[in-house]
């Protein structure tokens, strides 16, 4: 049973309230955001119960609405105000380049383009595409409407000169195969090759997810299949895929032969307990990949502490999974956050990730001041040290020559 005490606490982890929020048990006050739990009830934050002991919950008036938290940016001032804090943060870290899951909401999703445009900083942005296995309260009706949106959203693109040109451009984005239907995922193969524009979405991230899409696509061989088999697993359509964690041998030859791209996310997926990606094979043995941040699986945006992350989760794998895989080392993991990622955009002709001619000026000032001491560090030990203690400063920032910070 939550005590007042610990409410109190809890509650003031959460100024924002929402008219349509449940109402704490202990102190009456509305609180924001529940989720659904694996039995489709309402799951609040507080201490464990007897047949969930190992989870915390934030009690709540019992009928509370499912309301994910995402389910909100239907609300063009919620989408405003809750994307200015997003790109005021990406815009502050170490970021100038990035692949964006946005919401299902049109209006919300050219919000966030509009957004991140004004800042001076280069991404493709996903509207989100479900239609299936998702809140009442988040989910598109069906795919007909889901596509009709799509596809409004790609003319707006167009007719702000965002479809093809400028920093910020549209990305076909299911969700992943489980939210998003074989007749919704067929138009969005479609919608990629009509407007010639890029796709992402999730891969293999944890065993549960596989067996999942497995039932709900028979006669797939694997799980990228459910993409491939629509056209949105590269080749044609360039492709990021986040995670990759648990892909076997097919999988992994497909996606290297479709120069799929693979974003390695150690944090989220250290977080949510999915595993530990073969990054350094996938690095090493010629696969694309770069490193993201993927929040809110990911707690911070900060790369540099997602490069040594993927130092730290990749010893872990050496140690106890695969004794063959030698650990990353943090020259690698700089490269996945600038070489590797920005290989994508050079499926768009952009060169980017590299201090060499030709190549857009994308840049970060460090002072490392703070970390001095007796020693003299090579440049590569500075890097690490950077990554690791966290008490450097980003003094500038500069993406595609233009001054950000």
């Amino acid at each position: 049973m939550l005590t007042t005490e610990l409410c109190a606490r809890l509650c003031a982890d959460f100024p924002l309230q929402l008219p349509d929020a449940p109402a704490c048990f202990a102190c009456t006050r509305v609180v924001l955001d529940p989720w659904d739990d694996a039995e489709g009830g309402t799951v609040f934050i507080g201490e464990g119960t007897v047949d969930r002991p190992d989870r915390f919950y934030l009690l709540c008036a019992p009928g509370a609405p499912q309301h994910p938290n995402a389910a909100h940016y239907a609300d063009p001032a919620y989408a405003r105000l809750g994307y200015s804090y997003f790109v005021r943060d990406l815009k502050n870290s170490a970021t100038t380049r990035a692949c964006i899951f946005a919401t299902l909401h049109t209006d919300a999703t050219l919000e966030l383009m509009h957004q991140l445009r004004g800042a001076g900083l280069s991404a493709f942005v996903g509207k989100l595409g479900m239609d299936r296995n998702s809140p009442d309260s988040y989910r598109e009706p069906s795919a007909a409407a889901g596509l009709a949106e799509t596809r409004r959203w790609l003319d707006t693109c167009a007719e702000e000169q965002m479809l093809h040109d400028g920093p910020v451009r549209p990305m076909i984005t299911p969700r992943f195969t489980p939210s998003t239907s074989d007749a919704y995922m067929r138009g969005l193969g479609e919608l990629a090759k009509e407007y010639n524009v890029p796709a992402q979405s999730h891969l293999s991230e944890n065993p549960g997810e596989i067996a999942w899409v497995a039932e709900l696509c028979p006669g797939t061989k694997f799980y990228g299949e459910s993409y491939s088999r629509y056209g949105l697993f590269g080749g044609d359509v360039p492709t990021v895929m986040a995670h990759c964690i648990y892909s076997g041998e097919e999988e992994c030859a497909a996606m290297k032969a479709n120069r799929v791209m693979i974003a390695h996310c150690p944090t989220s997926n250290e977080n949510v307990i999915a595993g530990i990606a073969p990054a350094a094979k996938y690095l090493r043995g010629g696969w694309r990949i770069g490193l993201g941040s993927d929040v809110a699986g990911g707690q911070t945006l900060d790369l540099f502490t997602v490069m040594a992350t993927a130092v730290q989760v990749s010893k872990l794998r050496w140690r106890y999974i695969d004794q063959s895989e030698k650990p990353l080392t943090m020259v690698e993991a700089l490269y996945m956050a600038t070489v590797g990622g920005g290989d994508f955009w050079a499926d768009f002709g952009e060169k980017v990730g590299l201090f060499e001619d030709g190549y857009a000026f994308d840049a970060l000032v460090l002072d490392d001041d703070p970390l001095k001491n007796m020693r003299a560090f090579s440049a590569a030990e500075r890097l690490e040290r950077y990554a690791y203690l966290g008490k450097g400063k980003l003094t500038a920032k500069f993406a595609a020559g233009e001054k950000l910070l």
